[in-house]
């Protein structure tokens, strides 16, 4: 899983199925989550706030 800016620069990036996601120093906004699986990626929009 990785979290993007609106520019698509990588913020942060988890490996581990069921990691817990600490956004807390990650600068509020709107960002991009990619998922990535087996069977492809889908990316979502998340606003921090």
């Amino acid at each position: 899983m990785t979290l993007r800016d609106v520019l698509g620069r990588s913020v942060r990036q988890w490996n581990k199925p069921g990691a817990t996601l600490d956004v807390t120093d990650v600068p509020r906004g709107l960002h991009l989550l990619q998922l990535q699986t087996a069977s492809g990626v889908t990316t979502r929009r998340v606003v921090l706030e």
